[in-house]
């Protein structure tokens, strides 16, 4: 196992982290110890300390390449994985509905192996397949979230087994749709009340089909039982809030949604991948953690018009037009925070030196 650190801006910190450094005060004594695994007190303790960065602890390790099925199509790494993937999580979809032994260390070897895909692309971005066929919905929905949250994951350092809990959680985060009656998750209409009461107890129906998988992780079925609960305690099933929500729990929840609000269904059409952000955003504080929506932002690289940013030139403006996932940003502060006379425009297509180094959520607009 090989450790690195990296610094990590303090709006970007999440439970379950690791500080790479011990943190001192102006005097030389120690406030917190090199090792610690943060929690949300720490967390909090060091925002008010006014420090920007912290270093963070990685572990890296090298994945072994589990041997995939036999298949006759000629694909990249990657793809090659995603689609053993989908063919692996099929048959165990058709085991969950007749109540067959699911075969977990198949879903062990291809989620080890995504992630293993995953480091050595480097991916920051991932092209996620988008349902054409309602029948597959559920399949490749699964597959989706499963990448979705894992990037996430690997962005914020999780060690080997969290990623592979992670992974399998969210792959097997919608197992318990199987047993709701088709008729109603197909439904070309609005749910009545009734029938979406009937929907919501596929978390506990894919909670108890989980835990006769042998070698499922807690963890995981905490994923397939909590990804529905909301940070302001108007989720499901148990209305929990903040900090009762596992932090993988959080993460799948935001995929979760990303990946299906910007899928076809039978009953509405997709929506682009800017207004799904949009919509994420309007929420977080309130159904989605910060921190989870801040990592996720990133990954995804799709900024709505009027997001404030900043840049690695220094400079801050806002989000003007979509352009690709290289937008227009109208600056209004120069690179020493002084307001711009009018204002100018870059696009960061035609200049691919400038990135996006940060940007303000709903709420942070005072920090």
């Amino acid at each position: 196992m090989k450790q690195i650190r990296k610094e990590v801006s303090v709006d970007e910190l999440v439970e379950g982290m690791i500080l790479g450094t011990s943190i001192h005060d102006d005097v030389g004594n120690e406030l917190l110890s090199e090792g610690l695994q943060l929690t949300p007190t720490t967390i909090d303790r060091i925002d008010k300390l006014n420090i920007n960065k912290v270093p963070i602890l990685y572990e890296v390790e090298e994945f072994m390449r589990p041997k995939l099925e036999e298949d006759n199509f000629d694909r990249s790494s990657i793809e090659e994985t995603i689609y053993e993937t989908r063919v692996i999580m099929e048959k165990s979809l058709k085991k969950f509905q007749f109540n067959e032994l699911v075969e977990f260390e198949k879903l062990k070897a291809v989620v080890n192996q995504l992630i293993s895909d995953i480091l050595a692309k480097d991916f920051v971005t991932l092209n996620l397949t988008k349902i054409k066929n309602t029948d597959t919905y559920l399949l490749e929905h699964s597959v989706n979230v499963c990448l979705l949250s894992l990037v996430c994951g690997i962005y914020l350092g999780y060690a080997k087994v969290e990623l592979i809990n992670l992974g399998l959680g969210a792959l097997l985060h919608d197992i318990g749709k199987m047993f709701i009656p088709e008729e109603i998750i197909n439904k070309p209409s609005k749910l009545t009340e009734d029938e979406f009461n009937i929907v919501k107890n596929h978390t506990t129906f894919g909670g108890e089909a989980a835990k006769k998988i042998e070698g499922l992780s807690q963890e995981s079925i905490d994923i397939i039982l909590y990804h529905h609960e909301r940070i302001d305690g108007k989720g499901y099933p148990l209305g929990s809030t903040g900090e009762q929500i596992s932090t993988y729990a959080k993460i799948v929840s935001v995929a979760d949604v990303f990946d299906a609000i910007t899928s076809d269904r039978v009953y509405r059409d997709r929506i682009d991948a800017y207004t799904a952000v949009e919509f994420i955003i309007g929420e977080t504080g309130t159904k989605f953690d910060r921190s989870v929506v801040r990592v996720f932002l990133k990954l995804v690289g799709y900024y709505p018009i009027g997001l404030r940013v900043s840049l690695n030139s220094g400079e801050q403006g806002i989000i003007k037009r979509k352009n690709k996932k290289k937008p227009v940003v109208r600056i209004l502060l120069d690179e020493n925070t002084r307001p711009v006379p009018g204002y100018y425009e870059v696009d960061l297509n035609k200049n691919p030196s400038v990135l996006i180094n940060d940007f303000k959520l709903k709420g942070e607009f005072n920090k």
